[in-house]
């Protein structure tokens, strides 16, 4: 975890897409609503798209699901 001058904490984590330290369901839930979506798309959300292929689809997924279950480091 870093956290930036304005006291925002940000985490590295892959896959924790809310921030809360650990890939969990609710990161899931984030990854559902934009899962096969481009930046063309209203509900397109760039930290899901792990790959950085532009869309976020089933290679995004089999990555997240590689993740899902981590947490943070102390």
């Amino acid at each position: 975890t870093h956290t930036k001058g304005s006291g925002c904490t940000f985490t590295d984590l892959v896959g924790d897409f809310n921030g809360d330290c650990k890939v969990s369901f609710p990161d899931l839930v984030i990854f559902a609503a934009a899962y096969n979506t481009t930046p063309a798309d209203a509900k397109w959300n760039p930290i899901c798209d792990l790959n950085k292929d532009g869309i976020i689809n089933f290679p995004d997924l089999i990555i997240f699901a590689s993740v899902y279950g981590d947490v943070c480091a102390d």
